[in-house]
């Protein structure tokens, strides 16, 4: 929905928390992320009961690497949620950002919170499994993934993350032809905005885990035209034109992602990473 529109339905419902809350996603998916913070908390200020603000608000601060602050407005989620099929909601992304985060352990510690809630929550030990290259478990969390399709419930549809995860499958077993046509099938489905992650890159990061190096930069090309400042696109850029041998680009595409970034957890290992290569390559 546009901007436009949105901001029409603003000016005949003011005090409607979610007109605000689709406008924040709106502004989240162009890339203006403060909007679509003050936006999320303009729809909790006329609603404090309006939970599901607090995921998309946590959302929002993933996209900028601000993750302590998302993980708090995710902690916040599960003390205020309503129903146990809603708190389940705020469990899996505090297990999805965990594994973000590389915390695999304080991931299982949440997964074992979120099963308690609700078992058709499968999706982070899916992601545990294929950590563990478990790939027995993990193509049977797949069947029921796909058999119950929790993740529909109020979500307004998981197609693109549930091909996401047959492509991430498929990448991680070797079979990378299948990999490839999986991810490009996930990008024609609708974008998960309301989601932790919308799955944009995924053809990208294929191409770049794959070196097929020149595809992967067109393709993060591609998505700085949808949203110039999306998760990490600078970042993978510059690791892409240093494998070319092309620093001088990958220094460019570094230091862009730390202006990008410049909000973002300083511990954060793509944080480190960049400012290791531009220390070395100054």
């Amino acid at each position: 929905m546009s901007f436009r529109v949105l901001q029409r339905y603003v000016e005949l419902a003011p005090q409607d928390p979610n007109i605000y809350d689709s406008l924040g996603m709106a502004y989240q998916w162009a890339g203006r992320y403060p909007e679509a913070i003050q936006t999320f908390e303009k729809a909790l200020s006329l609603n404090p009961q309006f939970e599901i603000a607090l995921i998309h608000l946590g959302n929002t601060y993933v996209w900028q690497g601000r993750y302590r602050e998302a993980m708090r407005q995710y902690q916040r989620f599960v003390q205020v949620a309503s129903f146990a099929g809603t708190r389940a909601r705020g469990y899996e992304s505090i297990a999805l950002l965990h594994l973000k985060k590389g915390e695999f352990v304080e991931a299982e510690h949440t997964v074992k919170a979120l099963l308690k809630v609700d078992k058709q929550f499968v999706q982070p030990s899916l992601l545990l499994a294929l950590e563990r290259n478990d790939l027995a478990s993990t193509e049977r969390l797949m069947t029921i993934l796909e058999t119950n399709r929790a993740l529909d419930r109020g979500n307004r549809g998981y197609e693109r993350g549930r091909s996401w995860l047959r492509g991430y499958l498929a990448l991680k077993s070797g079979r990378a032809p299948e990999a490839i046509e999986t991810f490009k099938q996930t990008l024609r489905h609708r974008p998960t905005v309301w989601y932790i992650d919308a799955f944009e890159d995924c053809l990208a990061n294929a191409y770049l885990e794959l070196g097929r190096l020149d595809e992967a930069i067109a393709e993060y090309e591609r998505i700085l035209k949808l949203n110039p400042y999306y998760p990490l696109i600078h970042y993978h850029l510059g690791q892409a034109f240093v494998r070319k041998g092309q620093l001088v680009q990958a220094r460019a595409f570094y230091q862009e992602f730390l202006e990008v970034w410049k909000e973002a957890d300083s511990d954060m290992a793509e944080i480190l990473a960049a400012k290791k290569f531009l220390s070395q390559a100054s």
